[in-house]
């Protein structure tokens, strides 16, 4: 108890810092966790809230382009628009709507406030999950950490999360679902309902959750016949959509189908190599734990984690059954980079002393490659010096 209270003695020199250099005080608090000898619950999930506040705060800076003004148009919209019709106008997706609704008149139709909430919203469900799972297979504080800067600063994961706002606050939830269903036996149903109700894309993980197969190695013939399967899925989707279409009308039930018989290539660019190399390094690594020399040891993790395991690579045949719709493969996609944090501090879970240092040396890089990509990346955000050197009121003049 008495250490306990120490260490809240502590985080409040961090949240005294936080409005005069959020960054500097994220960074550190982010030290502190990692190599204090004992952190309670309490002191993570402030650390979580700051850090995703910082996020946060970054993205309120961020000039609007592309589909964020499309969200700047429906934030606004709020004003002028009945709350039912606003609910069901766009046709899909009903959760999203009533939380735009709701918390529009929260903070009086502020945008800055609305960028800060929903980013902190998606971190901070993808920060527990992350530190629910590290938890349940007895992780190390350093190996937690790792995770969590892995998830904080991937260029890739953060730029979209201001530009593709639903997916990112659905995908979220979801990941937090998947870890407490799995590692947990929680009932998640409202987390997946909100999820799939936010981005239709979600409904694709939920019925996997449930399979009792997916618990268990799987064997090579298994994925064939499921990517077998997936294939002819992707076939027979655009003739099942009409069919739908006829009989319900074009309505949010109806709107995910919709959605996967889009014409890929309107509009869309083609993808990149980077999502291939996460999918790629993932994929290794699952396979190797499973069919290598397994580190995990307990019966109850080892079960876990193949249920884990397998949800991830039929997520991958999945996307690859379907990369001629480019749309469709972009959008799943960027699930990748949500797993990612989860995965791959499983393969540097060691105490060798080299490790550390690579772990070391991996976060920091990521850190001065996020801040690179703040600078020089595809969207534009406040001067560099303000973002990691100004107060938390600089964020919003």
């Amino acid at each position: 108890m008495i250490k306990d209270i120490q260490i809240s003695k502590h985080s409040i020199i961090f949240i005294i810092l936080f409005p005069f250099l959020p960054f500097i005080s994220s960074l550190l608090f982010a030290i502190f966790v990692a190599f204090y000898p004992k952190i309670n619950k309490t002191t993570f999930y402030l650390f979580f809230t700051l850090l995703s506040i910082y996020l946060g705060l970054i993205n309120a800076t961020k000039v609007p382009e592309s589909d964020l003004l499309k969200y700047y148009d429906l934030f606004f919209l709020v004003k002028d628009t009945p709350f039912l019709t606003y609910i069901l106008l766009a046709g899909k997706e009903p959760v999203f709507f009533l939380f735009n609704y709701v918390i529009y008149f929260l903070i009086n139709g502020s945008i800055h406030f609305y960028l800060i909430i929903t980013t902190s919203i998606g971190y901070l469900f993808l920060f527990v999950a992350i530190f629910k799972l590290f938890k349940a297979i007895n992780a190390s504080k350093n190996i937690l950490v790792f995770a969590i800067i892995l998830a904080a600063f991937f260029p890739q994961l953060f730029g979209l999360s201001a530009h593709l706002i639903r997916q990112f606050i659905a995908a979220s939830i979801l990941i937090y679902a998947i870890v407490q269903k799995i590692f947990y036996q929680k009932n998640v149903w409202l987390y997946l309902f909100l999820a799939v109700f936010i981005h239709s894309s979600s409904l694709f993980f939920a019925p996997l959750l449930f399979l009792d197969v997916l618990k268990v190695k799987l064997k090579f013939k298994t994925i064939i016949k499921i990517a077998m399967l997936f294939l002819a899925i992707s076939i027979i989707t655009p003739y099942l959509t009409k069919l739908f279409m006829n009989i319900m009308g074009n309505n949010f039930l109806t709107y995910v189908l919709n959605r996967l018989n889009e014409e890929a290539q309107i509009g869309e660019d083609p993808i990149g190599v980077l999502p291939f190399m996460v999918m790629g390094i993932m994929s290794f690594i699952l396979l190797f734990l499973q069919f290598g020399k397994s580190k995990f040891k307990n019966e109850y993790i080892t079960s876990g984690f193949f249920n884990l395991a397998n949800i991830i690579l039929l997520f991958f045949v999945f996307i690859l059954a379907n990369l001629s719709n480019t749309l469709i493969a972009k959008r799943f996609f960027f699930y990748t980079y949500f797993f990612f944090p989860l995965i791959f501090p499983l393969y540097l879970m060691s105490k060798n002393i080299n490790l550390t240092y690579i772990r070391c040396v991996i976060s920091s890089s990521m850190i001065l490659f996020f801040i690179y990509r703040l600078q020089y990346g595809t969207w534009e955000y406040a001067p560099i010096s303000q973002l990691l050197l100004g107060n938390i009121f600089n964020f919003f003049t």
